[in-house]
């Protein structure tokens, strides 16, 4: 069995690693026998070449016996090839949005079609899209999958919208990214010892996220919480989700703003990290803070003590259809702020006092097999 998997490969953040081990577990669990053979069409392929190298034995413990390898999506006589030889193309998790390279996904279903190859995306957002061009292509994509199942309820009803065809049914289910969470927990059930006396803090810089910069809250602002969190906790660590310049690299951000406070605890983790050595410092954390998507996710699945800083549209936006999905007691009801909006300063400064009431988010296990077990069962469905 050849698997072709595409998507932002390449330019992969420790979201889309998360989300490549789920995939890489939903893999595993609907092709049992025989060999299965995975490829990752890369857009900078040195970049996964590394991330491989840094996630493989965890990969290796979340999917055991699946071949995993990567190839240059760029070069088109490859592509094609790769295309020829997969039974199977997956796009595997993140944004269908306004990027050029979703125009590389439109080729490579088109092509599986046209092969008769079945194509899936498993675990796609859809949105933001705001130029024709892009909205296009997605409907391009989608009209060319055999399955589709959207990371969160929303983006099936903007794909109604987008396609102007309100009977189309496609499916939705928890981001594959939090099965590997389940597996960390699985993995560190026995091991984990007592919380450390630090604050986990993910923010990211707004100028790199396609809108105006001034739409959102102020730089002065986050500032102030975080030497605010930095006298309640021995540590806060301002820890950055993407370490590579395309894309946004995190730690160019979070080391001015660790240079423009005026507390001495505060630190940047700078050093490039696997997905568990992130899962662990999430974990241990006595609290999170976090804005970019997956760090949302992460923080909200691995401790529970956490306040999220939503950068994203409050009513279409990929952060609140995440927490629609499965905060059903409305536990983040006082542990939001979406920063699209004019909060004032007081706000910000509650936001210890919440965390410090130190409550946990219990996400049910149940959750986690209900997820694993849709995918594989729909996925089997086209194979």
């Amino acid at each position: 069995m050849n698997i072709l998997i595409c998507g932002w490969y390449g330019t992969e953040t420790l979201g889309d690693r998360a989300i490549l081990a789920g995939i890489l577990k939903i893999l595993g669990n609907t092709f049992q026998k025989g060999d299965v053979n995975v490829k990752i069409a890369s857009l900078y392929p040195f970049l996964t070449k590394r991330t491989l190298i840094e996630d493989r034995n965890i990969y290796v413990s979340i999917a055991p016996g699946l071949n995993l390898t990567y190839f240059d999506v760029n070069n088109l006589g490859v592509l094609d090839r790769e295309i020829n030889a997969t039974d199977l193309v997956v796009f595997g998790g993140g944004p269908i949005m306004d990027l050029m390279e979703l125009e590389v996904i439109k080729y490579i279903f088109i092509k599986a079609n046209k092969n008769r190859k079945p194509t899936a995306i498993l675990g796609c957002g859809l949105g933001p899209l705001y130029r024709k061009q892009f909205k296009n292509t997605a409907k391009e994509i989608l009209k060319h999958s055999n399955l589709v199942i959207f990371r969160d309820k929303k983006s099936v009803e903007s794909s109604k919208e987008l396609l102007k065809d309100p009977m189309i049914q496609f499916n939705y289910s928890h981001d594959p990214a939090i099965l590997a969470g389940y597996q960390y927990k699985l993995h560190k059930q026995e091991t984990r010892g007592t919380l450390k006396n630090y604050i986990a803090v993910n923010v990211r810089q707004f100028q790199n996220i396609g809108f105006r910069a001034d739409k959102y809250v102020s730089e002065t602002k986050i500032i102030e919480l975080l030497e605010d969190v930095s006298k309640k906790y021995g540590m806060v660590k301002l820890i950055p989700m993407h370490t590579y310049g395309i894309g946004g690299d995190d730690r160019y951000y979070l080391t001015k703003l660790q240079n423009e406070t005026k507390s001495e605890n505060i630190e940047v983790v700078h050093k490039p990290m696997n997905l568990y050595q992130l899962f662990d410092i999430y974990s241990e954390a006595e609290a999170c803070i976090g804005m970019r998507y997956h760090s949302v996710v992460f923080q909200t699945l691995l401790n529970g003590n956490n306040y999220i800083l939503d950068y994203t549209d409050k009513k279409n936006g990929k952060i609140s259809a995440f927490i629609k999905l499965f905060d059903t007691t409305n536990f983040y009801g006082d542990r939001y702020i979406n920063v699209l909006e004019d909060t004032p300063s007081d706000k910000f400064l509650e936001i210890k006092e919440v965390l410090e009431r130190n409550k946990h988010f219990n996400f049910e296990s149940y959750i986690y097999e209900e997820t694993l077990d849709k995918y594989v069962k729909l996925l089997k469905s086209i194979t």
